[in-house]
């Protein structure tokens, strides 16, 4: 039985139900309804009602009110062959109240499912060409950095071989000032020893000369 069927069926029986509901009512109140707890015989139930009624408060159900606020009011199927009264013949294979809970399957088209898969394929591709960006990235930086520290080396390098080189033609001048000093110490020395030199002459020939006198 389909499921447009079952709940025209389950519309018949709550009609019916009903009916002899309002029919007890008015014969002088309706009998104490069988429920499953009290575990009735199956073909007294469907001989009688057509149907097993499961009112979870086991009280007697009065026209016009509902006992159980309708937690277990659904209409439930237990015979195994043809109801008497209901003619429900599915041998007791569907519950009249039965609600068919479908997962919802997602079905696409061949178009659609190449687009999915072309759109997976390209954000795969943007993220990993953003990681090769990142990647050259660091890359670059790491450069520019080994660069500068290069060029900062070779900088010191430069002001230090600078530096020895002031320092030698530092000391170089100071070399060539002290020989000049000690050039020019030398020659006033042999200045002055020329100079007693031609005093001790001048004397003695001054004395000489004299003596002949």
């Amino acid at each position: 039985m389909g499921r447009k069927g079952a709940a025209g069926q389950h519309g018949h029986n709550v009609r019916r139900w009903r009916e002899e509901v309002q029919e007890d009512a008015k014969e002088g109140g309706p009998p104490r309804r069988p429920t499953l707890r009290a575990r009735a015989p199956v073909d007294y139930v469907l001989a009688t009602h057509g149907f097993a009624r499961d009112d979870s408060d086991d009280g007697d159900y009065q026209p016009g009110e509902d006992p159980d606020n309708g937690v277990d009011d659904e209409m439930q199927d237990l015979g195994d062959a043809e109801s008497p009264l209901t003619g429900d013949s599915d041998a007791g294979v569907e519950t009249l109240a039965m609600m068919v809970v479908e997962t919802p399957v997602v079905v696409m088209t061949p178009v659609e499912a190449m687009l999915t898969v072309e759109a997976l394929v390209t954000v795969e591709m943007l993220t990993l060409t953003l990681a090769m960006l990142t990647v050259e990235a660091l890359a670059t930086m790491e450069m520019m950095t080994l660069t500068m520290s290069t060029v900062e080396m070779l900088t010191l390098a430069m002001v230090i071989v600078e530096m020895l080189t002031l320092v030698m033609l530092t000391v170089e001048a100071l070399a060539l000032m002290m020989v000049e000093m000690l050039t020019v110490e030398a020659l006033a020395m042999v200045m002055v020893e020329m100079l007693t030199v031609a005093t001790v002459e001048a004397l003695v020939m001054l004395t000489g000369g004299s003596r002949y006198c």
